[in-house]
């Protein structure tokens, strides 16, 4: 029947995506100790990783990922990560990050230190409010925060001079967002609900 054929499918991933569930430092152990097996050394090993995929996998937490020092493009979208770690400001060479698809709840006052960080997503999550440090991510262009409960954001986000799109949820009104005038590069979307297809786009009063 095509309905146990989907079930048997879907239980086949749940046991397949327990392998790496649990933390990202439970995967960095698993991964480490193959590579003694190739007889790499760990610290060769973490200095190796620029790019990481855990996407779909059932992963519950962030902790040990401070230890992948040259990290640039992590995607970990689609998965259960509720809090991100005080560690993720160890990562300075990180660039792009997918958290899109998650729990997260909080971030921490460490994220303030990704001075290289240029694109990242946080739609789909469960945040209700940011931390002012954000507004010195002086390098990030992009920043996706729909479908997330916030109903407001802290004032130094707009001191973040490199961004130039920002995705936000319905539930932060426009009429706080007036700041956005003073910054004619800047393109701001309001995506409506959790509907990604419907959209208020800000346009500048020059614009118009």
């Amino acid at each position: 029947m095509p309905g146990q054929s989907i079930r048997d499918e879907r239980a086949r991933r749940r046991e397949a995506a327990c392998e790496i569930e649990l933390s990202a430092q439970d995967l960095v152990d698993r991964l480490e100790s193959r590579i003694e097996l190739l007889g790499l050394g760990r610290a060769r090993f973490r200095r190796g990783i620029s790019s990481l995929t855990i996407h779909s996998a059932e992963l519950g937490s962030l902790r040990g990922v401070g230890a992948l020092r040259d990290l640039v493009a992590p995607n970990i979208a689609h998965n259960r990560v509720r809090v991100i770690p005080l560690e993720i400001g160890q990562l300075p060479r990180l660039q792009r990050a997918r958290l899109d698809h998650n729990h997260i709840e909080r971030l921490p006052d460490t994220i303030s230190s990704l001075r290289s960080l240029r694109k990242l997503d946080l739609s789909h999550n469960n945040l209700e409010t940011l931390p002012s440090s954000m507004g010195r991510l002086d390098s990030l262009e992009e920043l996706d925060l729909s479908a997330n409960p916030l109903r407001q954001l802290p004032a130094s986000v707009a001191e973040l001079r490199s961004l130039r799109r920002l995705r936000l949820p319905s539930t932060i009104e426009a009429g706080a967002l007036g700041w956005v005038a003073q910054r004619p590069g800047l393109v701001v979307v309001r995506c409506a609900g959790f509907d990604e297809l419907a959209y208020t786009e800000l346009s500048h009063p020059e614009r118009q």
